[in-house]
């Protein structure tokens, strides 16, 4: 809560909009990447008898997801670096914006992974060890996000996000 409202107050209404509008490109590619793999993951990991069963799971769908997730960034970055891409989402095309849309971009795999992972506690029922990462993600990157954004602006939220999603990718 605290960084959102941060964000809010350190960006304003129109960069806070393009932040949002960065956001749901990014879930949106993130959603068709994963195409519902969490889902599957989940139930068989429910399923699965041993550890290494569930693992195996976890590895295969990872294996998928990240391969799209990347070629999808690399698709992005393509359509960024081309200048096509901010246009066509109706962004202005400036240097703030631009690197704001490279570092929420380069969140697609962690994105990817971390739907897997949380299918896969999901699976095992594991909400105690779900709440507990994702708390010590969270107040990680808010201690060190907050900073960033209010120096930074746009381009400090969009590696806020980058940065909250790279903790709770690896924590």
């Amino acid at each position: 809560i605290v960084r959102s409202k941060v964000i809010a107050l350190r960006l304003g209404p129109s960069a806070f909009g393009e932040l949002a509008q960065l956001g749901a490109i990014v879930a949106t590619v993130t959603a068709v990447t994963t195409f519902g793999m969490q889902v599957s993951l989940s139930r068989n990991a429910a399923r699965a008898g041993t550890f290494a069963e569930r693992q195996a799971f976890l590895a295969n769908a990872n294996g998928m997801v990240l391969s799209l997730s990347l070629l999808a960034t690399g698709v992005m970055f393509v359509a960024l670096v081309a200048g096509d891409l901010l246009t066509v989402v109706g962004l202005p095309a400036n240097r703030e914006v631009t690197i704001a849309a490279a570092l929420s971009i380069a969140a697609i795999p962690l994105l990817g992974l971390q739907t897997n992972f949380l299918a896969l506690l999901q699976g095992v029922l594991d909400v105690k060890g779900l709440a507990a990462q994702r708390s010590l993600a969270v107040l990680i990157a808010t201690g060190i996000c907050i900073p960033l954004v209010w120096f930074l602006g746009l381009v400090g939220a969009a590696a806020n996000f980058l940065i909250l999603n790279a903790l709770l990718t690896l924590l």
